[in-house]
């Protein structure tokens, strides 16, 4: 699936806090989905998730390297509780001038298979910029040598 050039407003939660997956705007169960020069955002005062990369639950992980991804280009992610959360062997790579602002946390990794890459041009302007739950991996790429 791909998404290119457009705003994706979602609902979240009126909880305190996010309950889970479906207070999401985009949730990527399996396979993947590009999403390219857009605008991620809860409205109001809604809490949730701005991108979730993981499968509906089941009871065992996809073998490694064939959980759901999502790969993320010049794309603005704010106003949400956390801007993304990748877990059971979920993978996540946030490219090319990117943004996660005005959330509380930017990137999560909640288990051992999870992997969110993050490349160097990509902005994190959030409360807190990154949490590693589980040995869940967040791996920043350094610039490309000149």
């Amino acid at each position: 699936v791909e998404f290119h050039n457009l705003e994706i407003v979602g609902n979240g939660s009126e909880a305190a806090a996010p309950t889970g997956a479906k207070d999401s705007v985009i949730h990527v169960t399996q396979g993947e989905c590009r999403i390219t020069d857009a605008v991620i955002c809860l409205d109001g005062s809604s809490v949730g998730y701005g991108v979730v990369v993981g499968p509906v639950p089941a009871p065992l992980l996809p073998p490694p390297g064939q959980g759901p991804r999502a790969v993320i280009q010049q794309t603005r992610i704010h106003r949400c509780s956390v801007g993304c959360l990748v877990y059971l062997g979920g993978q996540l790579r946030l490219d090319s001038g990117s943004c996660i602002s005005n959330c509380g946390l930017g990137i999560s990794a909640c288990d051992e298979a999870s992997l969110a890459v993050v490349s160097h041009t990509v902005c994190l302007e959030c409360e807190r910029r990154v949490e590693e739950f589980a040995r869940g991996i967040v791996r920043f790429e350094t610039s490309p040598a000149s």
